[in-house]
């Protein structure tokens, strides 16, 4: 069987945004993972158990892109960590640095905060973390959630 077209198909992605509450949730299957040299981050899993697995690298980056109104927004993600980590957190015009606690293993999921980031006017934004610092510790993450600031 074949298929013949003679219009090049357009595919429409349909970005996550959010919620009635104006929450956006990113999950760990709608990551892009740019690994560092030699590291082998990648998705775990499926559905409510999908997580970010193998981060253990620095250097290695996750971002998301994600629909969203302008504002200021208090970022979460739900980690477990085996010892303390650092993210460099990128989204529009914000940069700063995340301290990420251990969980007390990578069994054990919590919701950690990251920061404020503020969103610009466009309508698409892109959120990177990135594996920073002389020493990390391995970290497992299952979604980073936007939360509006009022």
């Amino acid at each position: 069987m074949s298929l013949k077209a003679d219009v090049v198909p357009v595919v429409d992605q349909q970005l996550p945004g959010p919620n009635a509450a104006g929450a956006s949730d990113l999950p760990a299957n709608l990551v892009a993972v740019v690994n560092a040299y030699g590291a082998n981050t990648r998705l775990m899993g499926s559905g409510s158990t999908a997580h970010v697995g193998a981060w253990d690298r620095v250097g290695t980056a996750l971002s998301w892109e994600f629909s969203g109104a302008a504002g200021k927004y208090r970022l979460e993600a739900e980690v477990a960590a085996a010892g303390e980590a650092a993210l460099g957190v990128a989204c529009d015009s914000t940069k700063s640095v995340a301290k990420i606690a251990p969980t007390g293993g990578l069994e054990d999921y919590r919701v950690v905060a990251l920061g404020v980031v503020t969103l610009g006017a466009a309508a698409e934004h892109n959120l990177e973390l990135k594996s920073q610092g002389k020493t990390w510790s391995e970290v497992r993450l299952r979604r980073v959630r936007l939360v509006p600031v009022q």
